[in-house]
């Protein structure tokens, strides 16, 4: 299954601390990550990667939906990730 193990922890702060640093860097209305005009590979690497933690609504045929059954803990942590500036860029 999709339950939290007992050494995500860890990880889970680790990945708070990213979404608060993009976040912050969102913050002041950028588009982008970098703050360019353009999209960059930053911009790309992020939403790839933090993708399974936010489950964005127009991708749902491409992954987990929030549609499938999912463990009330993940299901937690994603509508927390989709609530924060990083979340929505995703």
């Amino acid at each position: 299954g999709m339950d939290l193990p007992q050494g995500l922890p860890g990880f889970i702060g680790t990945v708070d601390e990213v979404f608060s640093r993009v976040s912050a860097s969102l913050k002041d209305g950028r588009k982008y990550i970098c703050g360019s005009p353009d999209m960059t590979a930053a911009d790309i690497t992020f939403a790839a990667l933090a993708y399974p933690l936010v489950l964005p609504e127009e991708k749902a045929a491409v992954f987990v939906s929030w549609d499938d059954e999912l463990p009330e803990g993940f299901r937690t942590e994603v509508r927390r990730r989709r609530e924060t500036p990083a979340g929505q860029f995703v």
